[in-house]
């Protein structure tokens, strides 16, 4: 089932599952709080989740940025209608039919959302989201090294990133594809 989060313990263990999904990283729980966060629960536990997070300057996909790529970008028609969507899921434990509505339901928040175009980034080692998010045609904003932020481990030395951008339109090709993809 999934829920929007509210409160603070809520944020906080959206934050530790988020971690301990994607490991090298640790998004502070301060910054689920500033948008809206999406759980889903199987037996009081979260498996999956997403939170679309608005106000150019505070997208942590921007603050990733060189200066220079930040500053092409904010006055553009996408920069002035972007929010960041960070999301994860458990796949093991994500599958069939609740899979087919967490990703419907995700959707349907998303088109509704006051902006058009959501930014994200991923680790070039991580092969299968490129060619997941490929379906959806994204925007290529930048490649390379990233600033590290908050959350990250200091002593490891950071990992390239790709940081892209998905309209509506895109991100609706990519919840369908996956969609037909687990019923046929």
């Amino acid at each position: 089932m999934l829920k929007r989060l509210y409160s603070e313990k809520e944020f906080q263990n959206f934050a530790r599952e988020f971690k301990d999904a994607i490991k090298y990283c640790e998004v502070p729980a301060s910054y689920f709080a500033t948008g809206k966060t999406y759980a889903w629960f199987k037996n009081g536990k979260i498996i999956a989740g997403f939170a679309l997070i608005n106000g150019y300057d505070n997208l942590r996909a921007v603050q990733h940025l060189p200066q220079k790529i930040k500053l092409r970008w904010r006055y553009t028609k996408i920069g002035r209608n972007l929010c960041e969507h960070t999301g994860f899921f458990i796949t093991p434990k994500l599958k069939g039919i609740d899979k087919i509505i967490y990703g419907l339901q995700m959707f349907w928040i998303c088109l509704f959302h006051n902006r058009q175009y959501f930014i994200y980034s991923y680790r070039y080692s991580e092969t299968h989201l490129e060619k997941y998010y490929s379906t959806g045609k994204p925007l290529s904003v930048y490649s390379g090294p990233l600033k590290p932020l908050e959350g990250y481990n200091q002593n490891e030395t950071p990992e390239n990133e790709h940081v892209e951008v998905l309209s509506k339109v895109g991100l609706a090709k990519i919840i369908f594809y996956r969609i037909l993809k687990i019923i046929f």
